[in-house]
């Protein structure tokens, strides 16, 4: 029991005692999910609308005499007047005068007066008043009768620690190979894998049950693609949302870790602080909920899976929160601008029939916020906190939901039909979605989940649907809607899985790096767990060749996979030139007939896909025309959404330099992903397209999107995005170093065109005011000597030039290199 006699000030005596640490809670809980914002956990009367029984617990006084009385307690429904979580205390057997849980807004110590204490060992009794939620942080007894105790969180956690005696280093829990901090399936995950590779494991939690949001505590089915190690022993067996099936559940995973001896269990210990040097965590220190006792745990490797991101956050880890913009990532799921709105939290509920009349109270707290909504269970769509702090507001969020469903019991209660039924089980442990996220080398975002590049350090795969959040609006602020996107199979990269700037720090669970629309698919359980699978093997690497997790990646990703079993993807293209959308029709896409758009089947590109509805063959077509930046060989790439009753004959030409050549696709497989066509000669600008026809299919025939990528080796020197147009001059910044002209200035430009017509090939470009050009080719990249076509004198005007090559048609390919001095 965390309780000590101390002197404040010199000559008067006091005591402290933590409410957790009641010997005997009763009906009470243990709600730790808020102590690193109001700095405690407390004792919680959960009791569904029925006092729960007392908290009772023996103290030693330091002398007998006069003391005041202090309580930390908070009106949670302030400001109304019917303080629904009141309570009362009683010491030695006399109940104190005072009600608590009735003054003020916020955490507060409330003046409970003065008692007589007569004999040094005294019992202390906790007594809920309502069931509905009454929350005592501590108690405070002083003989100085004008003290009060500090409240402000900095002040307060001081002082605190003044009257528990706690020292500034806590002892030492031990060194240890590997750190997990949360004991989601991430980390239980994540824990078990590095056991089984032969680390020395702690694995630190604040709750009495693993599991996190699969828990008993909150009971959230778990959902996503378990990959093939460890994830499917510890995660749920199917069942809904709320059911008593998590209890079997918690015993199941808790004996998986039990069974592994290099496994170091701290249940309910709740880290609260790091120590770092250099970019590294040292150590970190964690108290235990119910005792107050303080350890610190040192390590190499620590992994972050507290949901909340605190380890990084501690340690000055790198973090996001909120929604980017749509133009940070290029993300059509993301706002136009960034702001701070994030997935919210639930709590699940259910009710049952008793039988018997069951009565319920009056909740006017509550049925303000409930109106009249009528329900007898709660699902995930009871969420709330979207526009708040998840973090910083998180109790007052969790305690907006405990109202809703209040109310909505009391509705329920008023029809006759449901006389019977009570509230059997609710959670009072927020289920959270989303807060902070630790940024890494790599920041999953919209494009990597919907077109996936094939990343080389893949460790984790996917393919749920992107699931965004949003209030439903109108009275009922407790209610959400999903924004459901459909997707193919992706890949998450090793590098989402580490901090970018604090070296030996991973993360696994649902503060990995990512964008809040690259988190909307991979935030689920299974996934998450897969995270923690390969974070612990990651670790077991560090420790075998001296590394650190970003060295893992550099040289050992390979290894990495193949202990995790995982094949890494085929690679995509990732240099993209031109892509062109089915729904760029004013930048080039031509479509001729009727076409449907549709988004029934996930893997598209952009927002939605066209079909031909497979009818009128022949008739219908789709061309898309690139304007290609130079005369250059581009790898064409198809995309569609593959279904059995797709056309498995679409012929597809690609007219280029070398004519026209026609692929015919298979539109049944390969969907979701971007398939090579082959590789072609391209004009500069428009001149060439590819036209996607619907002759001789059956089938539905799709048009999604055609991408150009360059089948030439861009010169490493050059830095920058090579295909975009900064300055605007209508010339891409790569085309621009190769003129040497200024990618920033829309001033300085290049722009060359190549044609050929009656078998002469003729160069034409825009020559700048005051500069000379020497123009030169060759017929070969791979070597051999330039050789001068023309050269072109300085003028005072900037003109057009055409220079004809009546000789290079005799020649396979030809290539021209243009010199301009600089400008006076």
């Amino acid at each position: 029991m965390v309780c000590l006699a101390a002197c404040t000030p010199a000559s008067a005596h006091s005591l402290l005692v933590e409410a957790e640490s009641f010997t005997n809670l009763g009906g009470w809980v243990v709600d730790q999910q808020f102590a690193d914002v109001m700095g405690s956990p407390y004792l919680l009367a959960h009791g569904l609308g029925t006092p729960v029984a007392d908290a009772t617990t023996s103290v030693i006084f330091p002398a007998l005499g006069t003391y005041r009385v202090w309580v930390r307690t908070k009106d949670w429904t302030a400001p109304r007047p019917e303080h629904a979580g009141s309570f009362r205390v009683v010491v030695a057997g006399t109940e104190l005068p005072v009600v608590f849980g009735t003054e003020g807004q916020g955490w507060l110590w409330q003046d409970g007066g003065q008692i007589q204490v007569t004999s040094l060992s005294t019992l202390l009794r906790l007594r809920d008043l309502t069931g509905f939620e009454g929350r005592c942080d501590a108690l405070f007894f002083t003989t100085d009768t004008n003290f009060v105790p500090p409240n402000s969180p900095a002040v307060l956690d001081d002082w605190r620690r003044e009257q528990l005696g706690l020292p500034a280093v806590p002892p030492s829990a031990g060194s240890y190979d590997l750190v997990v901090v949360g004991g989601g399936v991430a980390g239980t995950a994540a824990a078990i894998a590095a056991a089984r590779q032969g680390l020395k494991v702690a694995l630190i939690h604040d709750r009495p049950w693993l599991g996190g949001n699969a828990s008993q505590e909150i009971r959230v089915s778990t959902l996503g693609v378990t990959g093939n190690r460890i994830v499917p022993e510890i995660n749920s067996i199917s069942h809904p949302n709320g059911s008593d099936q998590a209890i079997a559940d918690d015993l199941r995973r808790h004996q998986v870790v039990q069974n592994e001896t290099n496994i170091h269990p701290f249940f309910e210990w709740r880290a609260f602080r790091v120590q770092t040097n250099e970019g590294r965590i040292l150590s970190l220190d964690a108290r235990h909920n119910r005792t107050g006792l303080e350890r610190r745990f040192t390590a190499p490797l620590f992994i972050d899976s507290t949901g909340d991101g605190w380890i990084g956050y501690w340690a000055g880890a790198t973090y996001r929160v909120g929604r980017e913009s749509q133009l940070e990532f290029a993300e059509s799921l993301a706002p136009p601008t960034p702001d701070n709105m994030r997935l919210g939290s639930s709590l699940l509920w259910n009710s049952r029939n008793t039988g018997t009349p069951v009565s319920f109270p009056p909740v006017p707290w509550a049925t303000n916020v409930a109106k009249d909504y009528f329900a007898t269970r709660g699902e995930w769509f009871w969420e709330y906190g979207l526009t708040a702090d998840t973090i910083y507001d998180a109790e007052e969020i969790r305690d907006h939901l405990f109202k809703a469903i209040y109310g909505t019991w009391w509705n329920v209660k008023q029809s006759p039909t449901y006389a019977n039924h009570e509230i059997s089980w609710m959670g009072y442990v927020a289920g959270k979605r989303e807060s902070r996220r630790l940024v890494g080398d790599y920041i999953l975002s919209e494009a990597d989940v919907r077109n996936p590049p094939g990343f080389p350090d893949a460790v984790v795969t996917e393919k749920r649907d992107i699931d965004l959040h949003y209030p439903e609006g109108g009275k009922y602020d407790f209610i959400t809607y999903a924004q459901y996107t459909k997707i193919n199979s992706y890949w998450i990269p090793f590098r989402c899985l580490y901090s970018t700037n604090i070296g030996n720090l991973m993360m696994a669970g649902r503060c990995l790096s990512a964008s809040h629309v690259g988190l909307g698919s991979p935030r689920v359980m299974n996934t998450c767990g897969q995270m923690g699978v390969a974070t612990g093997t990651a670790a077991a690497l560090c420790k075998r060749y001296n590394t650190l997790p970003r060295g893992v990646y550099q040289n050992h990703i390979s290894e990495l996979q193949a202990m995790l079993g995982i094949t890494p993807p085929p690679p995509q293209p990732t240099n993209f030139v031109v892509i062109l959308d089915n729904m760029a029709t004013n930048q080039g896409v031509t479509v001729t007939g009727s076409w449907t758009l549709s988004t029934s089947d996930s893997g598209y590109y952009g927002t939605n896909y066209m079909h031909d509805g497979n009818t009128a063959k022949g008739a219908k077509s789709v061309r898309f025309t690139p304007n290609l930046p130079c005369r250059a060989d581009y790898e064409v790439y198809l995309r569609w959404t593959q279904s059995s009753n797709r056309s498995t004959n679409t012929p597809v030409d690609i007219i280029s330099l070398a004519g026209t050549n026609t692929v015919v696709v298979n539109q049944t497989i390969k969907g979701g992903q971007w398939n090579l066509l082959g590789t072609y000669p391209f004009a500069l600008g428009s001149l060439g397209s590819v036209l996607l026809r619907t002759s001789g299919t059956s089938g539905y025939v799709i048009a999604d999107a055609v991408a150009f990528v360059p089948a030439f080796t861009l010169d490493p020197q050059f830095s920058g995005d090579p295909w975009k147009d900064d300055d605007g001059d209508g010339i891409c910044n790569y085309v621009e170093y190769l003129n040497g002209t200024d990618p920033g200035d829309a001033a300085s430009f290049l722009k060359v065109e190549l044609n050929v017509q009656s078998g002469v090939a003729t160069l034409g470009f825009i020559a700048q005011g005051g500069r000379a050009y020497a123009i030169q080719y060759r017929d070969s990249l791979a070597g051999g000597s330039w050789l001068t076509l023309t050269n072109l004198p300085a003028s005072d005007l900037t003109r057009e030039v055409r220079l004809p090559d009546s000789s290079a048609m005799a020649h396979p390919s030809r290539f021209y290199r243009l010199s301009a001095s600089s400008a006076p």
